[in-house]
């Protein structure tokens, strides 16, 4: 009797074990699915961007992008240099200054700059084309020895959060989810609201 007892005390422990393992085995695949269709989101905004864009040539409606600057800056790994040679050559026909350098540290990039003048649709069009994950934006008073404009008028790309700063906060970036990155493609978002969710990610 002690026995059947003991062995089914045993079944009893292995069968919440189990169920508690496969309460954490579907918590584990849900967050990793929710992560990846955040990701597929992102992507087809990225696509969505683009297309908008090409309509807007069809109509012959002309970017606002003559004075817009995009300073690339290319790595071994996320932003190649040939990554770059194709940014340079879709943004060129838009009316954008492209300036490609490489980056001394050489690192995966994982950020990019928007200054304070940049229109909705010119941002769009740039990071519709980024090839690599954008997870922190710098701020718009980023200092111009690291790659800011305080004219406003330039986009950063191949940038990279641990660039050193020296302590000041100027250099920190923010980090952006997903669904922040979302809200800056959608469309029909006009200059000063799209600025605005910059500023509400980045802060000051």
């Amino acid at each position: 009797m002690r026995n059947l007892l003991v062995v089914g005390g045993f079944l009893v422990i292995a069968a919440l074990a189990f169920v508690i393992y496969s309460e954490i085995e579907t918590r584990a695949m849900l967050t990793q699915a929710l992560t990846q269709l955040d990701k597929a989101n992102v992507e087809i905004d990225k696509l969505r961007a683009a297309q908008r864009v090409t309509t807007a040539q069809i109509e012959n409606r002309i970017l606002p992008a003559r004075k817009t600057r995009v300073l690339v800056y290319h790595h071994p790994n996320g932003l190649t240099e040939r990554d770059a040679a194709r940014l340079a050559a879709t943004l060129k026909p838009y009316g954008f200054d492209v300036t490609i350098a490489r980056h001394p540290a050489g690192k995966r990039p994982d950020a990019i700059y928007v200054g304070s003048l940049i229109s909705a649709e010119e941002a769009q069009l740039v990071l519709s084309h980024v090839p690599y994950d954008i997870e922190y934006l710098f701020r718009a008073d980023y200092p111009r020895q690291h790659g800011g404009d305080p004219e406003g008028r330039t986009i950063g790309l191949g940038y990279l959060s641990s660039h050193p700063g020296a302590g000041d906060p100027r250099t920190t970036p923010a980090r952006v989810s997903r669904r922040e990155l979302t809200s800056l493609m959608q469309p029909k978002v006009s200059n000063s609201e799209f600025q605005q969710r910059l500023r509400k990610i980045t802060g000051p």
